[in-house]
């Protein structure tokens, strides 16, 4: 796939070397790194013109606040930063918040930062009345972020968390594809890399939830929300479902942005799969 290591562009070995981060560096980040990751973030690139999402910053807050913010994992993780990233437009939200959320993922790596999802299932309503949010916002994850906790033991508090949910596994690329052995004519060289990039994209749970089906010069993305936990409700599986699917998408496009290769995602809800009823469509990848 790749023949040359040293030629690897640098947001690509980003992308593919991007870990969740469960242990953080206590002291806040200075007012300088801050406003920085406050520019990248107004830089991020939405699926559709006049879609961009909002990314409530958050600094410092007090246990309360921060309990609410992190819910049962602010026991495992802290840090003085943490963003929400939001939105009141309804067109495709869920899918908007996870591809612009993965960009700021990437943003905050390319800064030196790490960060970690914590989903906000079964906590909107909570987010919404502790930040002052609108009944109307949809959000689906908090972000915390920060500089990585160097010490030995949070390493291997990273290690046993990952271990718990699986993190770093990975299905493997043909799983992703619904026809593995179509022919399709009008690939870029680097289409392999720029669909390993979009395998290494996190979800929630990692289960991984996105599939691609080739139809003639283009792919269909869709979401399986049966790919989730049996614990989690049906409405929860859907939020995070779309969600993920967007991040997926962040992550391909990014990756071929890193390979100079121009992509075009195209929301569209239209195409089914027989005898594959799980599957909602989300878009189309199609190639310039």
């Amino acid at each position: 796939m790749i023949d040359n290591l040293d030629q690897v562009p640098q947001l690509y070995r980003t992308l593919l070397a991007r870990k969740s981060c469960r242990r953080f560096d206590s002291p806040p980040l200075n007012d300088q790194i801050l406003q920085s990751v406050q520019t990248a973030l107004e830089a991020i690139a939405p699926i559709q013109d006049g879609q961009h999402i909002q990314f409530l910053m958050l600094n410092e807050l007090e246990k309360s606040r921060l309990a609410v913010a992190q819910g049962a994992y602010g026991r495992f993780i802290a840090s003085p930063h943490l963003m929400i990233p939001y939105t009141e437009n309804n067109s495709d939200a869920l899918v908007e918040l996870g591809f612009q959320s993965q960009q700021a993922v990437i943003s905050l790596e390319e800064f030196g930062l790490a960060s970690c999802y914590i989903g906000a299932h079964g906590r909107v309503r909570k987010l919404q009345q502790e930040f002052e949010l609108s009944e109307d916002t949809h959000l689906a994850a908090v972000l915390i972020y920060g500089k990585p906790a160097p010490s030995l033991r949070n390493k291997n508090i990273n290690r046993s968390l990952r271990s718990l949910i699986g993190s770093r596994k990975r299905k493997p690329a043909e799983n992703i594809l619904l026809n593995p052995t179509a022919q399709h004519s009008s690939l870029p060289s680097e289409w392999d890399a720029i669909l390993e990039a979009g395998r290494w994209a996190p979800s929630a749970t990692n289960a991984q939830s996105w599939r691609l089906l080739p139809i003639g010069n283009e792919f269909q993305l869709f979401t399986n929300p049966t790919a989730y936990p049996l614990v989690l409700s049906a409405g929860s599986k859907l939020m995070y479902g779309l969600y993920d699917a967007g991040i997926f998408m962040a992550n391909i496009s990014l990756a071929a942005k890193a390979w100079n290769v121009q992509v075009h995602w195209r929301l569209h809800h239209e195409t089914r799969v027989p005898n594959q009823k799980s599957l909602i469509p989300i878009a189309r990848l199609s190639f310039s």
